[in-house]
């Protein structure tokens, strides 16, 4: 999967492949993604549904993986986010 820099017109591909790769891999993280993107809130609330130490472990992943796929500007974007939180920057981006 290549990098992803913010190029104008790559997002929704780029983001098909990331969900894709991760879905292989968790298909609750793959819902989270997609019902992630979709909120329209700062701060995506998802704990009503899933364990929090779950989600904690899965945002704590996400976050990892995106700052290994991310350059440039996204992954300026999302170094400022707090303790690792993978699902505020996926929202963000």
């Amino acid at each position: 999967m290549e990098n992803f820099d913010g190029a104008e017109g790559k997002w929704k591909e780029w983001t098909f492949l990331f969900k894709t790769q991760v879905g292989a891999a968790n298909k609750v993280a793959r819902n989270l993604l997609e019902k992630g993107q979709k909120m329209k809130s700062e701060d995506p609330d998802m704990t009503l549904e899933y364990d929090q130490d779950m989600l904690d472990k899965i945002g704590a992943e996400m976050y990892s993986v995106l700052t290994g796929l991310l350059v440039g500007e996204p992954l300026t974007l999302i170094r400022g986010i707090p303790y690792g939180d993978g699902w505020r920057a996926w929202h963000k981006l």
